[in-house]
């Protein structure tokens, strides 16, 4: 069965470096799951925001783009409805990148001013969507903010070489 491995967090974690990373090192694709939403809302948050937009919907659309490559690393995922549109099809694999709320806020505040209080709400939200659900089935959380100390943790613990 083809390979899946899909790298989750909160909003700061590092979660779509690494897996940018991840899928270069080992030799998947890669796709980001926040622009398959992105595509499917134009960007209208309050649409995710209403619940208007399912896991089944997101499922359905990552898994139509991803269905020509054999294995991949995916980011973005905040459903557990994605993880089992992708289980039908991949051997899927779940890393957690879990960082703190004050290290994620210096991480996004490098990209766009952010509060701690919108964070917080951006927190919620992923939890409203679901993200602790996806905790029940993870391969390996990580809570190391370094790139490469991710990255070799995230290959040891899964086993994973060039080529797999």
């Amino acid at each position: 069965m083809n390979k899946c491995i899909v790298v989750i967090g909160r909003a700061g974690s590092g979660k779509s470096v690494t897996a940018k990373k991840l899928a270069l090192d080992i030799g998947y694709e890669f796709i980001e799951v926040s622009d398959v939403v992105r595509d499917l809302t134009g960007r209208d948050r309050s649409i995710i925001r209403h619940n208007k937009l399912t896991g089944i919907d997101v499922g359905h659309a990552t898994v139509e783009r991803m269905n020509i490559y054999k294995n991949f690393v995916v980011s973005g995922v905040r459903q557990k409805e994605v993880i089992d549109f992708l289980r039908v099809h991949w051997k899927v694999k779940i890393v957690v990148l879990d960082l703190n709320i004050n290290t994620r806020l210096k991480r996004i505040n490098k990209r766009e001013p952010t509060s701690w209080e919108q964070l917080a709400l951006a927190d919620q939200l992923d939890d409203s969507l679901g993200f602790k659900e996806l905790m029940s089935s993870i391969a390996y959380i990580n809570k190391d903010s370094r790139l490469e100390m991710n990255l070799y943790m995230i290959k040891h613990m899964l086993n994973l070489k060039k080529g797999d």
